[in-house]
């Protein structure tokens, strides 16, 4: 069953927050997935802490400063 997660760049433990450009590693609680079908588990993820989102929020911010001041055509 996991190999249909393989293509779409999911593992068997992921690291769950990601800034839209890099993954960031957290210390949050880790969280499993199982299949409906037979309960095995196919992968878990790390939630996101106070630090990792942070650093999202951050990021977001100074992209959406720079963002912003393009004119839509160059946006589009």
């Amino acid at each position: 069953m996991k190999d249909f997660l393989k293509p779409l760049g999911i593992s068997a433990k992921n690291i769950g927050v990601s800034t839209g450009q890099k993954w960031l590693a957290t210390k949050g609680e880790l969280i499993k997935s199982y299949s409906p079908v037979d309960g095995a588990e196919i992968g878990a993820c790390m939630v996101a802490d106070k630090a990792s989102l942070d650093k999202v929020i951050s990021t977001a911010k100074t992209a959406f400063d720079t963002w912003r001041t393009w004119p839509a055509p160059k946006r589009g």
